[in-house]
């Protein structure tokens, strides 16, 4: 029979679980409806966000810094780009103490013509950190594009 020490230690990490999928869903979110400052709420001060053509490989865009990650906040949300919808797949997350790993799959919709299509497929790999008792802040993305189908902002 598990003690309550050991119920409470599963639940304390379930929550975590739960609070960083639900962030990383959240990021995936405002892209498509939110605003360049509820995204940069989400990161830390020191956030790296960086894209790649395939896991390893080079990495073909890289935002750091305040400067640079409000770049990165204008340019991706919706206010300054054409409809799309990303869906994120959370398929794996582990944390130690205040850092938190998760892996997900996200597929990108997009309208650069005014119909819908798939833009493109991939996955995050994303480290995420507790910023206090409940709020998980993304620290790093690796956006791994495995297919881009369609150009789009």
């Amino acid at each position: 029979m598990d003690s309550d020490s050991d119920i409470l230690a599963r639940l304390d990490r379930l929550e975590d679980e739960s609070a960083i999928a639900a962030a990383a869903r959240r990021i995936g979110w405002l892209i498509d409806h939110g605003t360049a400052e509820e995204l940069l709420d989400c990161l830390t001060s020191d956030a790296v966000i960086e894209s790649r053509d395939s896991v390893g490989g080079e990495t073909r865009a890289s935002y750091a810094g305040p400067e640079s990650l409000a770049e990165y906040a204008a340019r991706v949300t919706a206010q300054n780009s054409r409809p799309k919808a990303h869906i994120v797949s959370v398929t794996s997350i582990s944390v130690t103490g205040a850092v938190g790993s998760a892996e997900s799959y996200y597929v990108r919709l997009s309208s650069p013509r005014g119909e819908p299509q798939l833009a493109a497929y991939g996955r995050y790999f994303d480290e995420f950190v507790r910023s206090d008792a409940a709020t998980w802040r993304l620290r790093r993305r690796v956006a791994v594009k495995d297919v881009a189908l369609a150009t789009y902002k």
